[in-house]
């Protein structure tokens, strides 16, 4: 954002919600609502949730801004939350908008990456943006608040994962196992797990490539691609950051190991 004077209406399309985060700087935005002007001032740090359903009719802006827009359109927002619809606009706290920058940013991160992004890593901030969007609302009649995953759903969940390792799972895939919209899922999910789905199937992948490593002299690259990761660079980062050890060396670890278990002993 920068200088700017005219009139417009600004904000996400009807039925979304928008979401800005301000990096850096500061700005000044007149904008005018209800038959008066108001005067706003963002700082870095400062966050601003809008709905498409009240535009607002910018009038100037004064200063200099980077600024983080996250557009939340009204398919994906309500597929997410199924069948609850919470008042609108929540109230946030200091703290609230202080966890919202954090989501934005977090999302900011993955975009930025060198390699591509793992569709359920960025649906897991996606989510823990729209949980914490709503936190601010009351939860009555909201499912997410009350939905808990049974043992045998659990146990479904780790073999629809172990089935299909090789290939990207969504929080769809996921909920779709256990029938549940993807909000109350996810939340369920990570009071059954202690974790994320994200970080669940990663450790799932991680330790059967651990497996394969012990257990095969298969190609770190082959590996990888065998196991959904999107290279070998993203395979090797997410293997050292689980286990403190690149996977190169892992793997010779073994083989040395396993080379002087099978030499036969020296004769006398």
């Amino acid at each position: 954002m920068r200088d700017w004077e005219g009139e417009a209406e600004v904000g996400p399309l009807r039925g979304a919600v928008g979401v800005m985060v301000y990096l850096q700087g500061q700005v000044e935005v007149v904008a005018r609502g209800r038959g008066r002007d108001v005067v706003r001032v963002a700082r870095a740090g400062d966050v601003t949730v809008v709905s498409g359903d009240e535009l607002t009719r910018v009038l100037r802006c004064r200063g200099q801004a980077e600024v983080a827009a996250v557009d939340l359109s009204p398919g994906w927002l309500w597929a997410a939350l199924g069948d609850y619809r919470p008042p609108w606009p929540p109230a946030f706290g200091a703290e609230q908008k202080h966890q919202l920058f954090r989501d934005v940013t977090a999302l900011l991160r993955r975009s930025r990456q060198m390699h591509a992004p793992d569709p359920l890593d960025v649906e897991d901030a996606s989510f823990r943006l729209v949980s914490n969007l709503l936190d601010a609302a009351p939860a009555s009649g909201d499912p997410a608040s009350r939905t808990e995953l049974s043992a045998a759903m659990c146990r479904r969940l780790r073999e629809y994962v172990l089935a299909h390792l090789d290939r990207a799972v969504t929080h769809g895939d996921l909920a779709g196992v256990v029938g549940l919209p993807p909000r109350s899922f996810s939340k369920a999910f990570k009071r059954a797990f202690r974790t994320t789905p994200y970080q669940y199937v990663l450790a799932l992948r991680l330790g059967e490539a651990a497996r394969l490593m012990r257990c095969t002299r298969r190609g770190l690259a082959e590996i990888a691609y065998e196991l959904g990761f999107s290279s070998q660079s993203h395979f090797s980062t997410a293997f050292r950051r689980a286990f403190h050890i690149a996977p190169r060396e892992y793997a010779q670890s073994w083989r040395t190991t396993i080379d002087q278990r099978s030499r036969p002993a020296a004769s006398p």
